[in-house]
């Protein structure tokens, strides 16, 4: 990075003028907004799927050192490293004295809801995208975690894989076992082709959502979670995970000041995407419930219409009038 582009349109150039105007920028994007607390409640109405009383007894159990090294051996390895310095490399050639005392430390972060020091902050790592190279706005977060941090969320994401299917509709197709994105593309393929042979209306709209992981509401995430019916264990486990946890951006190498990560899912944790596909499920489950957005009509399904695909925040909306598309937005 050879230049950052400040709000008021001048370019700074040197190492620590850069590290303050992106801390500035991403501070600022990680900050928690204001939501329309009435409306989050209409959208929670809509949820009607309820996570299995067995299933959240298990999600809620006691972690074990099977799990532990379960996620340590699906880790990726030859990463850069957070906070801390350590990398997975590290707990490679120790592990045998360290997974114990590993599990031991997770668990305790658990039930005391108070991760370590480094463990709670992650390193803005920038992945440049496309566009003006000085706008920050082009350039892709993505946060380097220390390796115990990604142990114990990916733990809890191996958990939270197994839910997914009980409580998140068919429609999205991300993180859902035994769903694919393909699925999301054979449909809509295949309703275009149909419309097209027999002459019906039909419009694939795509919404884009700018920076959604970025945007998430940590406050209306958990609210998410409990309307599920996930246990007050288990949210309180992402919970320490989550509130309470910083940031700093890395420029060059230049590391900037911690700030406080207060909304978004850590773009670099194994949860975030779980995550996000549970808090996109008010959306889903609104727009599927709502008499006047009419969906496409499946052929030998009995009067069954499909109105969206979403894979992530990639939604995909089929409908049959032009009308549908403004109540939908």
């Amino acid at each position: 990075m050879h230049g950052v582009r400040e709000e008021n349109g001048s370019i700074v150039r040197e190492p620590e003028d850069m590290v303050r105007v992106t801390t500035d920028h991403f501070q600022g994007l990680f900050k928690e907004r204001e939501i329309d607390v009435e409306q989050g409640n209409v959208f929670l109405e809509h949820l009607s799927r309820r996570l299995p009383e067995d299933i959240r007894e298990v999600m809620e159990a006691q972690i074990s050192l099977e799990e532990v090294e379960s996620a340590f051996r699906r880790m990726g390895k030859r990463k850069v490293p957070g906070m801390d310095g350590l990398p997975a490399e590290f707990y490679v050639k120790f592990w045998g004295i360290l997974g114990p005392v590993v599990l031991e430390v997770l668990k305790a972060i658990l039930e005391t809801g108070v991760p370590g020091g480094s463990m709670a902050v992650g390193v803005l790592s920038l992945l440049y995208k496309k566009g003006e190279v000085t706008d920050l706005g082009n350039w892709w977060p993505l946060t380097m975690l220390c390796v115990d941090y990604k142990l114990l969320a990916k733990v809890l994401a191996d958990r939270l894989r197994t839910a997914l299917p009980y409580v998140v509709h068919e429609d999205q197709t991300c993180g859902v076992e035994g769903l694919s994105i393909r699925w999301n593309l054979q449909l809509i393929r295949d309703s275009i082709a149909w419309v097209e042979d027999r002459g019906l209306p039909l419009m694939v709209a795509a919404l884009d959502q700018v920076k959604a992981f970025d945007r998430v509401n940590i406050s209306f995430l958990f609210r998410v979670l409990g309307r599920l019916g996930f246990g007050e264990k288990f949210i309180g486990w992402i919970r320490t995970l989550y509130v309470g946890a910083g940031c700093r951006v890395s420029v060059n190498s230049h590391l900037g000041d911690v700030f406080d990560l207060s909304s978004g899912v850590r773009q670099g944790c194994p949860l975030s995407a779980l995550l996000f596909v549970l808090y996109m499920e008010p959306l889903g489950a609104a727009i599927r419930a709502d008499t006047g957005v009419e969906g496409l009509l499946i052929p030998g399904s009995g009067g069954l219409r499909v109105k969206m695909t979403q894979y992530a925040d990639d939604t995909s909306l089929l409908l049959c009038k032009d009308s549908c598309l403004t109540r939908s937005l």
